[in-house]
């Protein structure tokens, strides 16, 4: 692995996607046609959908959730979730697009999780309240503990903003490296590298599929193969 190792105490920032998960093999939600139960699953995932019919919505992200409970981590989780202990979450930030949870699951002490999560829910009406964890089916009557308002799933929906980037966006800025591992370069990924850009940040990309930003280094490799490495590379191991 040619990646240079960053310099001790540099900040690290890594922004994974699906492919970081893509050797876990989440079961699929949706059928040969990307329907769930006649629908397009991007039409779960908004305001409409909870309005017109949250117990589908409902049901729609408990399939989800329990299709993710006995997917184990793989090495690429458990490689980052290493280098975040190891350099410290201080040192370390990951950020994820995903909602599968699996890099918790591989301990990772410190997670953003820019789209949310599966293994929450949250206030439908005021999202500073208490996030409630949860494993299996939603139950219907949960509600919530602050101000007795419905629970809803607890992952961005269309139209609402990316959780946590600002917060991103300013460790982004005194980064020495960006790494975006398995991701279309879709907003807000896209946005981060452009402020990365800016800030002349090294910007690495592990993809399988190459994308068009004039990245640093890009390794064409799954995540699973090329993450380990590379964190082995730079913890000497």
């Amino acid at each position: 692995m040619s990646l240079p190792r960053p310099r001790d105490g540099s900040r690290l920032v890594v922004v994974s996607g699906g492919g970081l998960s893509a050797a876990s093999e989440i079961p699929a939600h949706i059928d040969t046609e990307g329907l769930w139960e006649g629908r397009r699953a991007e039409e779960m995932a908004t305001q409409a959908a909870w309005d017109a019919d949250r117990e589908q919505v409902i049901r729609y992200y408990d399939t989800r959730r329990i299709n993710c409970v006995h997917i184990n981590p793989n090495a690429a989780h458990e490689a980052l979730s290493r280098l975040q202990y190891r350099w410290g979450a201080g040192r370390v930030m990951l950020a994820t697009t995903s909602i599968d949870g699996l890099l918790v699951k591989a301990g990772a002490v410190d997670v953003l999780d820019m789209n949310g999560a599966l293994w929450s829910i949250a206030c439908e009406k005021d999202f500073t309240h208490a996030h409630l964890q949860i494993a299996g089916p939603q139950r219907r009557d949960r509600k919530c503990p602050t101000c007795g308002a419905f629970m809803r799933p607890d992952v961005r929906w269309v139209g609402e903003p990316t959780r946590h980037f600002e917060k991103m966006r300013e460790a982004v800025r005194t980064a020495e490296t960006l790494l975006v591992v398995g991701t279309d370069l879709i907003e807000p990924v896209h946005e981060l590298l452009e402020t990365a850009s800016e800030n002349a940040v090294r910007c690495v990309e592990i993809n399988t599929t190459p994308s068009k930003w004039p990245f640093d280094m890009s390794l064409n490799e799954p995540a699973e193969d090329a993450v380990p490495k590379l964190v082995a590379a730079w913890l000497g191991e």
